[in-house]
């Protein structure tokens, strides 16, 4: 066998190769996405929204999570500060999309009614979001206050 033959088949096998994994991943978003539709319901939609991939280590589809918002706020004194918020609370994830690359983003697919999708649009816009994820018996809503670094050392 030449040299011209071998590599070109080492390039036939590197592009089967390739194409296994390109189709394996296509798969893997197609069932993703019918797992989404699967589990909508009635007045609910499928939301997607960006993380930095760090915080969507440990999130699978069907977990819940709470959203946090932190932005800068006017205090009363006139001065900025900077406050997290929790934004939404116990919202189940219904898909998880990875980035290949660490320093990418990654998505969360959410179950949200209309009026949480509006602040799940708006607060990339306005905050920097930050998610949690939950215990999975922990389904209870908690009255929620801003924290701000300047309360913590009170």
């Amino acid at each position: 066998m030449s040299v011209r033959e071998g590599v070109r088949k080492h390039a036939q096998t590197i592009a089967a190769v390739l194409l296994v994994f390109l189709l394996a991943g296509w798969a893997k978003c197609r069932q993703e996405r019918r797992f989404a539709r699967e589990f909508m319901e009635d007045r609910y939609r499928a939301v997607p929204v960006q993380f930095d991939s760090w915080q969507l280590r440990h999130i699978r589809a069907g977990d819940r999570v709470d959203i946090t918002a932190t932005f800068e706020a006017l205090m009363a004194s006139n001065a900025k500060r900077k406050v997290t918020a929790t934004m939404l609370q116990n919202i189940k994830v219904l898909g998880v999309d990875r980035p290949w690359k660490r320093s990418e983003k990654g998505t969360l697919i959410l179950k949200l009614n209309p009026i949480e999708a509006q602040y799940a649009f708006l607060g990339p816009s306005q905050a920097e979001l930050g998610v949690a994820l939950r215990n999975r018996g922990d389904n209870d809503i908690y009255p929620m206050e801003m924290s701000s670094f300047m309360r913590f050392f009170r």
